[in-house]
């Protein structure tokens, strides 16, 4: 059954709605919807977007999540940032205790650096 693609995608305000409450300068959330499945896509730079290399999101230190199933996975990320592993986290206040405690991690270890 083909399905519009356009009304299945949902998009929030940079750095509000569900996931507004990690501490990164630029969060970007971006939900789909298809067959009743739902899957949030999550964009989170460590820098402000007025300041990335050539105005590019991949240039910055970046980290790109999928949420899907209960699971918080990492689909991309900047080469100068650590592992992020894949976990369970079943509500979004979850997620957002797991990836701030990751870019809490970061933070400490530039501290030591």
């Amino acid at each position: 059954m083909p399905t519009n693609l356009s009304a299945a995608i949902t998009t929030q305000a940079f750095n509000s709605g569900t996931y507004g409450a990690i501490t990164a300068s630029f969060v970007r959330e971006l939900a789909v919807t298809l067959e009743g499945r739902s899957t949030t896509f999550l964009d989170i730079s460590l820098e402000a977007s007025h300041s990335w290399p050539n105005g590019i999101f991949q240039n910055a230190r970046y980290l790109q999540l999928v949420l899907r199933d209960g699971s918080v996975q990492a689909i991309a990320k900047s080469y100068k940032l650590p592992t992020f592993r894949k976990t369970k986290a079943a509500t979004p206040e979850a997620v957002v205790q797991v990836v701030n405690r990751y870019l809490a991690r970061i933070e400490e270890d530039q501290d030591k650096a």
